[in-house]
């Protein structure tokens, strides 16, 4: 890699891997593996915490080469871990993290995150639209994250507190609600 390596440098290029991952269809989420034990210790290390089967070594490998540095994760098993361990470093210990919409909140609110200057990853603009400003991702007017997919996830309520069904996962951020949550158990076997 010509010209002097810095850590600004370095994240910078991992945001642009990060959007091409994301067209391309790799997915990033996480662009990371475990760095190999071999791997000197000397270079550079891109930290990140993202979900199993996220990493891929068909990118991970060439961005490694390319920046002369290792990639490694972490791997937590649910939301709350993965913003517990993203917490408990303080904004300091991890460098990335491919958090899911239900956490992205609560991240920007914990005061550890740096918004996002869309402006350095290349292919943002042919993300779709509704990506541009997501309330999952975006608070004050600032990015935190940048979004490139979504998928089926089923909206479970509870009959008693919602007469008909809600049409928008906003019903998740709406006062009214607060402290009415149940047991995923439970409020799965009164929903069926």
């Amino acid at each position: 890699m010509p010209g002097r390596f810095s850590r600004r440098r370095f994240l910078e290029g991992a945001a642009g891997v990060a959007g091409a991952a994301a067209l391309t269809g790799t997915g990033l989420a996480g662009a990371a593996e475990v760095a190999e034990a071999a791997a000197p210790r000397d270079k550079p290390t891109l930290n990140i915490i993202c979900w199993a089967g996220y990493a891929d070594a068909s990118f991970v490998k060439p961005f490694e080469r390319m920046y002369n540095c290792r990639v490694q994760s972490i791997y937590p098993n649910t939301s709350d871990q993965m913003f517990a361990k993203w917490k408990a470093g303080g904004g300091n210990t991890y460098d990335l993290i491919s958090a899911s919409g239900d956490v992205t909140r609560r991240l920007i609110r914990s005061g550890t995150l740096l918004d996002i200057d869309v402006a350095k990853v290349p292919n943002f603009k042919y993300l779709f639209p509704k990506f541009n400003f997501p309330v999952w991702n975006t608070m004050g007017g600032k990015r935190y994250g940048v979004s490139f997919t979504w998928g089926p996830d089923s909206l479970i309520y509870d009959r008693k507190t919602f007469a008909t069904p809600p049409r928008s996962w906003g019903v998740i951020y709406d006062k009214r609600y607060k402290g009415k949550s149940r047991s995923g158990c439970a409020a799965r076997a009164r929903s069926r």
